[in-house]
């Protein structure tokens, strides 16, 4: 997703994220936002409860001024009283083995977290039940999407409202 959003979105882009809102859902040690901050997007890291101090200790460390905080966020739980973003991010949070239907939650918050204008990105990789098709069925009722990327096993999706 990184080197991905540096050939799309950087600084020679069409719709480079510079100077955008992004925020990446279940961001993991946050590697995709932490590219989107170094392009110049002003980002949101969040993850879980248990995940967010390695987040917060890789920002603090890694970068220092503004624009890159984390956060956590229970997709469960959330509202939406974080705002909307210009872009968001989601990598392989997509595994149903792994995460149950947790992608209900997630697509939620999809929904709940954009606007009109906003560019989801969604990484996942294909493997066996892994819930990704049932995801885009679901997602499609609220966002078009297309395969934007491809390498391997690993597709990048990206989604905007309808």
């Amino acid at each position: 997703m990184a080197k991905y959003l540096y050939e799309k979105h950087g600084p020679d882009a069409e719709a480079p994220v510079a100077g955008k809102s992004l925020v990446e859902l279940g961001a993991g040690v946050g590697v995709p936002g932490m590219a989107a901050h170094v392009l110049g997007a002003k980002v949101l890291l969040t993850e879980q409860a248990h995940v967010i101090d390695l987040i917060q200790w890789n920002t603090k460390t890694h970068f220092a001024g503004e624009g890159l905080e984390a956060s956590e966020l229970d997709w469960y739980e959330a509202d939406g009283d974080i705002g909307t973003f210009d872009f968001i991010l989601a990598c392989d949070c997509i595994y149903e083995p792994l995460y149950g239907e947790s992608w209900k939650a997630l697509l939620k918050q999809m929904v709940v977290l954009s606007h009109e204008g906003t560019r989801v990105f969604v990484s996942a990789e294909e493997r066996t039940n892994d819930g990704v098709a049932k995801f885009l069925e679901a997602a499609s009722e609220t966002f078009e999407y297309e395969t934007v990327h491809s390498a391997g096993k690993v597709s990048v999706y990206e989604m905007r409202r309808r």
